[in-house]
């Protein structure tokens, strides 16, 4: 038999492609917070290995659990060791399973380690018609390498013959065992002969070929101190070979070599789901079938009280709206199709139920649905697990029902869309159920679905002409800050080149760096914020940096968001991508627009009423530290907002030990920085930062807020343990928030999963609250037929375009259902103002 006819067989040492996926690679997690880092990194290399090597057979061995013969032998063997992680144990379940779905054959045997099983394997079919590949990083297996026997470092990518193995350890590959034995391997705590390093035991092994010819002839060793050292150590250099010789006679059970690597596709995909590895999942191809509905019917012929509708939406430059295509609709029974959006509206007007995808989609396009006869299933994936990044209708469907979707007829596509529809429902019903999200769901998401559809259509009005004359403005300002930095410089440069004012800052002007990167000396804003007092450029540099950003991130962007049609700019308000609740804009986002300072300002401006309009403003006042006061049931902060009192003047008199009218502006703002950043579970470093103060100071601060406030403190250390317990967070409403970050090894990201439990209950909260003030201004909007419309939510705030002869309505119905949105412990106080424009009603 030639040497290409041999069949390759594969062996992969389990145990170091594991701990070298798991050192090798970030710490990842599922958003439940399973650790997955090795499970990931081990997959992809295998599936590498099957890939490029092409192997016709393939085997994964791992240690046993119970401990082999080498421990009896030395107690110490591998005993300095750490204990394996346990962010690597849970994962060794998942590894086996992934292995098992890829078809791959796994050995383990009792009281043996991977070496040894692998060494018998090799033993045994060494002179088979074989082409044997030891799969590992450990350089005891290099023993075994021989004519048809190689061993593949997968990292390095080396594939080691007997050649490789010379040229690497200057002896054959069996004397490799030899030459450990007096080097010793750390790794595996090989003791070896104290003072003998790889290149000494390397030149011994080439004069005496093995250590017992070496100690037969140890008076031939020249040197006195290493013939000593030698003698000395003798016991030690045999004990090391003798738990470096690898066994060759594990009694293995089932050796078959009569299989084929053939992946069980329908098991991976589910695996690659359950631990959100969406790339690999999306490589899998299932076969394709044929859609198990029975044959299309006419739509007369539908039944029942609940449809699953799937509508196909495209987005055309002559409307900012989704524009209806086709539709496929599934009664339980009977599948049926239609490209006309009279037969949906039909459909939509006969149903008690419908289970749909995106609502809001739906009621920009002209397609009304009572919100209490629709089930949006996104909003229900959302709320079950908020930290999805991907809640497409496919991946939804596919994670829940199992379902492949992929379909080559379009046609065929819609209606396992639909049917997936109709058969997700219940289980997602029941999903809620179980979670306590049914309240949510029904009262708060479903019907917040119409009011920001409402929004979206309506849009915003903004004064072009107003940012196209500020742009020019800014343009002349900007010039100006340049042209004083260069003079400062002493010559001119790309101010927005990191590189060129690294070099200016850091080498003509000899300033002192903070921070290197990859790229050299970093000019961010951090160091530019902490070298402001160093030299009079860096002040202009941060100016010249915030209305450059101000400038090309609004007001030269905000008037290519007016729609030429209506005039208006229409951003979409996403209801499923805030972890904790919160309503987020996109194209443009228009929550980001800043409040300070006199560009602000002029930003907000240019946000203006409609002719016969007025802009009103209606902003919670501290809504977190009242929800804060409420979840916390704090004596001393719910005292202080019933009464009326400022909070922060309170906090700022108790901290400084003066009276409430010697408390300064800058003592309130030190106390209101504190304050708010208790919410955010700040650290004492990050209100230093804030404060521009010393650590110790800011700790003083955080420690006196807490003795103040002790059951704050209690509430917070009871919340973080309860996350640590369950995985989660809920707000007072039952959202959920999975905090994966508290099971991070790394502890700059296990504090900011404290942070994350410490904040969520309450911004989340808040966000409850404002989505329950928005659907209930909605509702009596619409009983009492009025014109003014809710235009912009942001955050605390809700910003109406309010007819003017309905504005004293208007500030009372909005006052009286966000005031009253819930009974807390604390009030609800609401600032209203009114203007023309956005930066009016806000002053």
């Amino acid at each position: 038999m030639s040497f290409k006819d041999l069949r390759k067989l594969f062996l992969v040492d389990g145990n170091s492609f594991l701990y070298r996926a798991y050192y090798a690679t970030p710490f990842l997690a599922t958003s439940r917070g399973v650790p997955t880092n090795a499970t990931y990194a081990m997959t992809n290399m295998i599936l590498k290995l099957l890939k490029e090597q092409k192997p016709d057979l393939l085997f994964v061995v791992f240690d046993s659990k119970v401990p082999s013969f080498r421990h009896k032998i030395s107690k110490e063997y591998k005993a300095q060791r750490r204990p394996m992680p346990d962010n690597l144990s849970v994962q060794i379940p998942y590894v086996k399973s992934i292995i098992e779905a890829l078809g791959i054959k796994m050995i383990e045997v009792e009281g043996y380690e991977a070496d040894d099983i692998i060494g018998t394997i090799v033993e045994r079919l060494k002179d088979k018609d074989f082409e044997i590949y030891i799969v590992t990083g450990d350089k005891d297996l290099m023993q075994f390498v021989q004519k048809n026997v190689f061993v593949y470092d997968t990292m390095k990518e080396i594939i080691y013959g007997e050649k490789e193995v010379r040229e690497k350890f200057g002896v054959p590959p069996s004397s490799i065992c030899d030459l450990l034995a007096l080097s010793g391997d750390t790794s595996d705590n090989i003791p070896g002969v104290p003072g003998i390093g790889e290149k000494t035991a390397k030149l011994l092994i080439q004069e005496f070929g093995n250590l017992e010819n070496l100690y037969e002839r140890i008076d031939e060793v020249k040197k006195d101190s290493l013939r000593k050292k030698l003698e000395e150590g003798k016991d030690l250099a045999f004990l090391s070979k003798r738990l470096l010789e690898i066994r060759s006679d594990v009694p293995i059970p089932d050796l078959s070599l009569n299989y084929t690597v053939t992946p069980d596709k329908k098991r991976l995909k589910a695996l690659f789901r359950e631990l959100e590895f969406t790339s690999l999942y999306r490589e899998i191809e299932l076969e394709e079938k044929e859609p198990e509905l029975i044959d299309e019917v006419e739509l007369d012929i539908l039944q029942g009280e609940s449809f699953g509708l799937f509508v196909k939406f495209e987005r055309g430059p002559s409307s900012p709206f989704p524009e209806f295509k086709a539709f496929a609709v599934y009664d339980g029974k009977n599948v049926s199709y239609s490209e006309k959006k009279d037969d949906v509206l039909k459909i939509v007007g006969k149903a008690k139920e419908v289970i749909l995808y995106n609502m809001k989609d739906f009621l920009l396009s002209e397609i009304d649905i009572d919100s209490k006869k629709a089930f949006d299933i996104a909003i229900s994936a959302y709320l079950i697990d908020p930290l999805k990044r991907d809640l497409s209708i496919e991946t939804i469907l596919e994670e829940h029902l199992d379902l492949n979707i992929p379909s080559k007829v379009e046609k065929h596509k819609f209606f396992q869309l639909a049917k997936g529809l109709f058969d997700v429902k219940d289980l997602l019903a029941r999903k809620m159920a179980e979670l306590n999200l049914e309240f949510l769901f029904y009262h708060v998401e479903m019907p917040l679905v119409e009011v920001l559809s409402e929004m979206e259509k309506t849009g915003v009005k903004v004064d072009r002409e107003k940012l196209l004359k500020f742009s020019s403005e800014m343009d002349f300002k900007l010039k100006e800050i340049a042209q004083r930095i260069y003079e400062l410089a002493g010559e001119e440069f790309n101010i927005n080149s990191h590189k060129q004012l690294s070099n200016v800052l850091f080498g003509k002007l000899n300033l002192r760096p903070l921070k290197k990167t990859k790229k050299g000396y970093s000019t961010d804003m951090d160091v530019l914020e902490e070298l402001i007092d160093v030299h009079p450029i860096i002040p202009n540099l941060l100016e010249y940096r915030t209305l450059s950003k101000l400038k090309n991130t609004y007001i030269d962007v905000l008037p290519l968001w007016i729609h030429p049609k209506t005039q208006r700019i229409h951003a979409s308000f996403n209801q499923t991508n805030v972890a904790t609740g919160r309503i987020s804009t996109s194209n443009p986002n228009l929550q980001n627009i800043p409040i300070r300072g006199e560009e602000g300002k002029k930003i907000r401006e240019a946000f203006i009423a409609e002719e016969g309009f007025f802009i009103m403003s209606a902003d919670y006042s501290q809504i977190e530290l009242r929800v804060l006061a409420h979840l916390s049931h704090d004596e001393t902060l719910i005292r202080a907002f019933k009464n009326g009192e400022d909070i922060h003047t309170n906090v700022a008199r108790e901290f400084f030990k003066v009276k409430e009218e010697e408390v300064t502006p800058e003592m309130r703002r030190i106390a209101k920085t504190v304050n708010f950043g208790i919410i955010y579970g700040i650290s004492a470093y990050g209100l230093s930062k804030e404060l521009g103060i010393l650590q110790s100071e800011a700790q003083r601060y955080i420690d006196d807020f807490f003795r103040m406030h002790r059951q704050v403190k209690e509430y917070m250390d009871m919340v973080i343990k309860e996350a640590e317990r369950t995985g989660y967070v809920r707000t007072y409403y039952g959202r959920i928030r999975y905090i994966p970050e508290l099971y991070n090894p790394d502890q700059k990201i296990k504090q900011l999963g404290v942070r994350l439990a410490m904040n969520t209950p309450i911004q989340g909260t808040a966000a409850d609250l404002i989505k329950m003030a928005m659907v209930n201004i909605h509702s009596r909007k619409k009983e009492l037929g009025l014109g003014s419309r809710l235009i912009l939510q942001i955050h605390d705030e809700l910003l109406f375009e309010v007819k003017e002869d309905e504005k004293e309505i208007m500030e009372r119905l909005v006052r009286e259902e966000m005031e009253n949105v819930a009974t807390l412990d604390v009030p609800l106080k609401v600032s209203i103002g009114f203007g023309k424009n956005w930066a009016e009603a806000k002053t």
